[in-house]
């Protein structure tokens, strides 16, 4: 936690030319929106709602409707994830793509 003192050994003589701050979360959620709002300001001090469901969060219904409207094969997710893991997976599942389009081009030249 911040105490406002310099660490043992650091130089208190010297100018400040910035400035620093410590917070403690106060937040009820832990989640991305709820830590968005409370960097901006505004603490979310209720609980606003959560997907219950860990997999399959949307009702396939309106994923069916989104797809179509939107003329999308698929969708990445539905799930509780981390925007991290999301991008993770879809970085490995891109380059096994791709990979695999080499491979079938490299096949198809030789023969």
């Amino acid at each position: 936690e911040s105490t406002g003192h310099f660490p043992p050994g650091f130089d208190d003589n010297v100018e400040i030319i910035g400035a620093f701050g410590h917070a403690k979360e106060i937040s009820s959620g832990k989640d991305t929106p709820s830590g968005h709002w409370e960097i901006a300001g505004v603490p979310v001090l209720f609980d606003w709602g959560y997907f219950q469901d860990k997999e399959n969060s949307f009702p396939k219904d309106l994923t069916d409707r989104i797809l179509a409207r939107a003329g999308l094969p698929d969708y990445l997710g539905n799930c509780h994830a981390s925007g991290c893991a999301l991008s993770c997976w879809l970085w490995v599942a891109l380059n096994v793509l791709i990979n695999a389009c080499i491979t079938s081009r490299k096949s198809a030249s030789s023969q």
